[in-house]
């Protein structure tokens, strides 16, 4: 509900109020609401049935329901990972901690989780839409990151990617 209030007093479209706070900021690009199908893989279920892509460019939905290629992950986990003076006071802003739940400490776009046994906190977000999962993450402080892509929604990626950020962050 906050969301959608903010995006009531602030006048703008969903897809204009994430282009001008989120996307514009940090001059990413093949990631956002309008990203061409010719740009994504050829939408499909994990059963080989073809399945029409979701495009949400007025609406709340799932996680923001943006659209990125795996391309423009990897450009977003770089400057997440490693600000520069430009991004760096924005990406402050979007990861700082607003509440404790039961998966972790919720920022506004991602989760903290203190990894008592490396004393690091790893930050993550991760996405289900159309048959797919996403998992994202990097070690706060450090230039490690991890991106997983899969063609298969079965919720086992954000755990294998929460195994591998600790295996990467007992790297040292």
């Amino acid at each position: 509900m906050a969301a959608y209030a903010t995006l009531l007093r602030s006048g703008l479209s969903l897809s204009e109020y994430t282009d001008q706070y989120f996307i514009q900021p940090l001059g990413l690009q093949e990631i956002g609401y309008d990203i061409p199908d010719s740009l994504g893989i050829k939408p499909y279920h994990t059963t080989g049935f073809n399945s029409v892509r979701w495009h949400f460019t007025e609406t709340l939905a799932g996680a923001g329901a943006l659209r990125a290629t795996p391309a423009g992950m990897g450009d977003l986990l770089q400057k997440l990972a490693t600000p520069s003076p430009t991004t760096a006071a924005w990406i402050r802003r979007s990861v700082a901690p607003l509440d404790d739940s039961d998966i972790g400490t919720i920022a506004t776009f991602w989760i903290h989780n203190e990894v008592k046994a490396t004393e690091k906190t790893y930050i993550w977000h991760n996405g289900q839409t159309q048959g797919y999962e996403t998992f994202m993450a990097w070690i706060e402080g450090e230039d490690t990151g991890l991106i997983m892509l899969s063609n298969r929604a079965a919720e086992v990626v954000t755990p294998m990617g929460m195994a591998w950020m600790q295996e990467l962050g007992q790297w040292e």
